[in-house]
């Protein structure tokens, strides 16, 4: 065993020197000379190690015998060694550490690093860089990779004295060294895509630091989101005694920018928090640790802020006990009360580090951190200035940049996409003055709130460059004399700059669009429209013309990582066109029930379907007419008469389509609105009539008849004629959530025009197959009132009217298909049942509305093995869902009792059955519909994977009294597609995806038997 031991040790000491020695590397060679003459060729060194390095009797030899040279001197650790030949003249300005004889040959050397035990530390074989012309550098950009490595090398873009290149001598270098006061980190964000989840290094460095706290730890926030390493370091730092407290932003109405900070303000004692509550932003990012450690920059606490580093981002950790104290104070003024303009200047600013570094600190908005640290370090410029930003606004700023430019300081800024759409940007300002400006085409944000000044100074914290960072918003602004850390700061910068095309030098990339890499599928609201990837390009990965075929079309895009083999979901579908595509298919017949009509195309497509002979049928909701849905109403009335006048929109010729509803619908009469809608001014040819509408009395011009009392009076419009389907030639079915309308899939005219998908989120089948279609077709039939081309208003059947009439299990190709209608087939207790009997590994959902209380509570069995209200163990049966965000506190939603919460009221049938286990549910944060109404079960696991999908709402009105559809699909490959569009909708909801995403990751264990009983 000691024998073992002595020499385990000796292979760590021999590792650790070999490692010291290896680090010493070629950085930058001028093999072709300078401006000046073609014979002042340099070599630099740079020592990678955290030693001093003594390089004597080291060799740079090459293999053709010249150079030879003989090396002495010291290179410092982190440092660079600067050797010009033949005299200290071929590099001006700078001294040289060693001169040398021997030339370089410009076809390019064999040229060795080799320590004084003749160990080679670094190998060039060819002159992968630099340029002869402009006489620039072959500059190494690579250390962790060999010197024979092209990748390792690039061409030299920093203007010296004599060329391009950054020659850099061991005294030059010794103020490069890190600073034991000072860590820099800059975000990885070229690398990273999503959805993604962390903690990345920016990340664990600041858990590190949370973790190492013994006294105290004072934290300023913008919000918190989806960091849950950061959270359990602050409960962790509670449970050690550590005093915790923070500030986080609110709007003046309570809400918070990140939801998840109301979590992390749960999770800590309760005062230890303080919010503004302010529509004015308290925009700090800024640890301070047990009064000696201070932690600021731009990086948000959030997913894609710290925890992904999908934004770019900069942050430093500075020891400084004076700085801590500032930071303190600045901290202690808002967290008793003083937010914005109450503060007052109450802080040191100038601050001398123990290496004679400057730094100064400015709070906002009472320091004017703009003159006082920006546009001073502008102003003292003398050779460059490299700025990237997120939002930049402030003219005074843009005033003495461009004066910089003038007195010939060379400047290049990175502008944030969004923040160049600002119209008071001030971006092509400077472009006009003669600056170089480029506008990120990233995914992520260009998040920094940093410049660096003549490599020698940084200005960085959290205050973007507008009035309201400068006068308004709570801030913090740090000015840096380091050079240092503007070397970390230039080398992240050249990286970012190369990233970025040369086009949006002149153009601006939009941030939401394809030519912002990663924006159409992030799941990410780049351009702060309240929509999400509405750019995205269609995929079609799954589309079947044979019989027995189901189609599935999402409107938004899902996460097809987790797809089964082959299996990849067809997302971001323009709906309109595939319904259009399978009618223009059609040859004998159409039948159609839809709640909602205004897309001209599709319109015109079944218009045109009766005029090459096809059958078409069409059943429309008459709808309640409410006032503030007018515009909604009246589109839809429009879209039916125009259907009625067919293609030569006369009323009473062989094209017209007959039409029919649960209650008549009658003609909009605003004549300005018809012509603006291609209608004739007058609804001339309709019957102008006064009818019995329910109990009530309608005039008007009727476009078509409804289903008749026995006493011949009409039903009223109240309930819903609420399907979506719509029947080709008898055998094939298109269903779904998605209603026939501009705002259902384009959101606006605008986006129509465009092609944009703006608007709900939905989902479509199509089935083929021929006895689904007869069973639709019955359906249809039951309302129609006939199996004619002509409506019977006395024979038809909607609503509560109907009877259970047709067949409900369909095999198509070995996938069983159930079908349900309501009312008449009580579908809701189908979905109950198939949860209670079926589900027995996992259940996630999309639903717009839910307020049955026994599928609510069929999953709170399954999930935590009760039916009783706030009892219950965890399973190991999974949930996870997504409501849409107008019901998300309604008191009869799931959403409700699904969180453990409190109803503001109770009923019968909704008696607020709260689950003790919250569940993960989260709502949307679209502005637009979350439309979805299915239920995944089982998915991806060896049971029956199942999809519950259709029209109806989870609801008693949606079972009792609508006119719906519902299909129970048991396929595994359909399953596993609406699962990759759930994950989507998921992680955009703010749901944690991080153990379906994993591979490594099972999260379909098997779950304990649970014994059905009888709920009380």
């Amino acid at each position: 065993m000691a024998t073992r031991k002595i020499s385990f040790i000796f292979l760590i000491v021999f590792c650790c020197s070999f490692s010291v020695f290896s680090q010493v590397k070629f950085s930058e060679i001028a093999w072709m000379g300078t401006q000046h003459s073609t014979y002042d060729e340099w070599i630099e060194l740079y020592n990678n190690s955290d030693n001093d390095i003594d390089l004597t009797n080291w060799l740079i030899e090459a293999e053709d015998g010249t150079p030879h040279i003989v090396l002495s001197g010291v290179i410092k650790a982190h440092g660079y060694f600067l050797l010009e030949r033949t005299d200290d003249t071929s590099v001006p300005d700078v001294a040289a550490d060693l001169i040398y004889t021997g030339a370089l040959e410009n076809g390019g050397e064999k040229l060795y690093l080799k320590d004084n035990a003749g160990n080679v530390s670094d190998y060039v074989d060819k002159w992968y860089a630099g340029d002869s012309t402009s006489k620039a550098t072959m500059y190494r950009k690579d250390f962790s990779i060999e010197g024979t490595d092209p990748n390792a090398w690039e061409t030299s873009t920093e203007e010296y004295a004599v060329g391009l290149g950054t020659p850099t001598n061991s005294q030059q270098s010794s103020s490069l060294v890190k600073p034991d006061w000072l860590s820099a980190y800059l975000s990885n964000h070229l690398e990273t895509t999503m959805p993604s989840y962390g903690p990345k290094d920016m990340e664990r460095v600041l858990v590190n630091l949370l973790n190492s706290a013994h006294t105290s730890i004072y934290f300023a926030i913008y919000g918190y989101s989806s960091c849950p390493t950061v959270l359990q370091a602050l409960k962790n730092a509670i449970d050690r005694g550590v005093d915790v407290k923070g500030v986080v932003d609110c709007y003046a109405d309570g809400w918070f920018p990140y939801p998840d900070t109301q979590t992390l303000i749960n999770a800590l004692p309760q005062g230890s928090i303080v919010a503004d509550f302010d529509d004015r932003t308290m925009h700090n990012k800024f640890f301070v640790v047990d009064g000696e450690y201070v932690w600021t920059g731009s990086t948000n606490i959030s997913l894609t802020g710290i925890d992904t580093e999908y934004n770019s981002n900069f942050s430093v950790l500075i020891h400084n006990s004076d700085l801590a104290n500032a930071y303190e104070t600045e901290f202690f003024e808002m967290f008793n009360g003083a937010f914005h303009d109450s503060k007052t200047d109450n802080t040191p600013h100038r601050f001398v580090m123990d290496d004679n570094s400057v730094v100064e600190c400015y709070f906002a908005p009472t320091d004017n951190a703009r003159d006082n640290a920006i546009i001073k370090a502008i102003n003292h410029s003398t050779k460059t200035i490299d700025i990237r930003i997120f939002f930049f606004t402030d003219t005074a700023i843009a005033d003495a940049l461009i004066d910089a430019k003038n007195r010939g300081v060379q400047i290049r800024v990175i502008l944030d996409a969004t923040g160049a759409e600002s119209e008071y940007s001030q971006h092509n300002r400077l472009r006009d003055a003669g600056i170089q400006v480029k506008v990120e085409n990233w995914g992520g944000k260009e998040h920094f709130k940093a410049m660096c000044v003549d490599n020698k100074v940084v200005v960085m914290g959290s205050q973007n460059w507008t009035g309201s960072g400068n006068w308004s918003n709570d801030e913090n602004t740090l000015y840096i004399e380091n050079a240092y850390l503007a070397r970390q700061f230039e080398q992240d910068f050249e990286k970012a700059w190369d990233s970025i095309p040369d086009i949006y030098l002149t153009e601006d990339p939009a941030p939401e669009s394809q030519e912002s890499i990663g924006s159409l599928s992030d799941f990410l609201d780049n351009d702060h429209d309240g929509l999400v990837d509405e750019g995205a390009p269609e995929e079609l990965n799954n589309v079947s013309e044979e019989l027995g075929a189901i189609n599935v079309y999402f409107n938004k895009g899902g996460v097809a990582t987790v797809a089964s083999t082959g299996n990849v979901l067809n997302q971001h579908v323009n709906l309109e066109n595939r319904l259009i595509k399978r009618i223009n298919q059609a040859q004998y017949s159409l039948d159609i029930a839809t709640y909602d009509i205004d897309l001209p195309a599709l319109v015109d497509a079944i218009i045109q379907a009766k005029v090459r002979g096809v059958n078409v049928r069409v059943i429309a909701d008459s709808k309640d007419y409410l006032p503030g849905e007018s515009r909604t109403y009246d589109l839809h009335c429009i879209s039916i008469e125009k259907l009625i006048r067919g293609a030569d929109g006369v009323v009473g010729t062989s094209d017209d389509i007959p039409v029919f509803s649960d209650s008549p619908i009658f003609a909009v009469e605003d004549s300005s609105k018809r012509q603006q809608y291609g209608l004739p001014a007058n609804p001339d040819g309709f019957p102008y009539v006064t009818v019995t509408v329910g109990t009530k009395d309608r005039t008007g011009y009727m476009l078509c008849e409804g289903e008749k009392k026995s006493n011949g009076n009409y039903y009223s419009p109240g309930d819903q004629m609420h399907n979506k389907f719509v029947i080709v030639d008898e055998k094939w079915v298109w269903t779904g959530s998605w209603n026939f309308t501009i705002n259902g899939l384009y959101g606006s005219e605008n986006n129509m025009n465009s092609g944009i998908l703006g608007g709900n989120t939905n989902n479509a089948v199509e089935l083929y197959s021929t006895g689904i279609a007869q069973a639709y077709t019955l359906e249809f039939e039951e309302m129609w009132g006939s199996s004619t081309q002509i409506p019977d208003p006395d024979n038809s059947n909607f609503h509560g009217r109907k009877t259970d009439n047709t067949r409900h299990l369909f095999n198509l190709n070995g996938t069983t298909v159930e079908v349900y209608f309501a009312p008449g087939d009580n579908p809701l207790s189908k979905l109950q049942d198939t949860i209670a009997n079926d589900a027995d590994y996992n259940a996630y959902f999309c639903i717009f509305a839910w307020s049955d209380q026994t599928m609510c509570d069929e999953l709170k069995y399954k999930y935590e093995g009760s039916y009783d209200d706030m009892v219950g163990t965890l399973t190991g049966f999974d949930i996870a869902g997504v409501f849409e965000h107008l019901y998300w506190n309604q008191w009869w939603s799931a959403s409700v009792d699904m969180t453990g919460r409190t109803a503001s009221k109770t009923s019968d049938n909704n008696p607020n059955i709260r689950w003790a286990n919250p569940a993960p549910v989260y709502k949307d944060n679209e502005d637009t519909m979350m439309h979805h109404k299915y239920m995944i079960l089982d998915v991806n696991t060896d049971s029956d994977p199942i999809v519950i999908t259709g029209s109806l709402n989870w609801s008693a009105n949606g079972n009792d009294s609508n006119d719906e559809n519902v299909l129970i699909i048991h396929n595994a490959n359909i399953a596993n597609q609406y699962y990759q569009e759930f994950l989507g909708r998921y992680f955009q909801a703010g749901g944690n995806i991080k153990k379906y995403i994993d591979p490594t990751t099972s999260v379909n264990m098997p779950v304990p038997n649970i014994e059905r009983i009888s709920k009380k």
